[in-house]
């Protein structure tokens, strides 16, 4: 069975291990984080528990499955992709403004695929 463990923000002393348990997500519902749960019409992808399921942003999508959660702020950008098919993950992290973050992910998973 496959296990998640949030992250833990600890303010005094150390976690007693019933916490640190009450914290671990079990697989049958991790597994259902990329099923399309909602439209995102900006990107032509779905939303699902926290994972955009793509479309169409990239090329290899016409014939794989591709999920991923970006993350922008003033000056950063990340990209964290997987590509469960192909066992792929992928993560790209930039801080010195824009960024063509679709664009660099998308040559990338397109050398992959070769």
């Amino acid at each position: 069975m496959k296990y998640i463990l949030l992250i833990l923000t600890l303010t005094a002393g150390l976690a007693s291990a019933q916490n640190i348990s009450s914290l671990i997500i079990r697989g049958k519902v991790t597994d259902q984080n990329d099923e399309p749960r909602a439209p995102y019409l900006d990107w032509n992808a779905y939303y699902g528990y926290g994972w955009m399921i793509d479309q169409s942003q990239f090329s290899v999508s016409k014939k794989h499955q591709v999920v991923y959660h970006l993350g922008t702020d003033n000056g950063f950008n990340s990209m964290f992709l997987k590509q469960p098919d192909k066992g792929i993950t992928l993560i790209l992290l930039n801080n010195t403004g824009a960024f063509p973050i679709f664009d660099i992910t998308d040559l990338i998973l397109d050398e992959l695929d070769r």
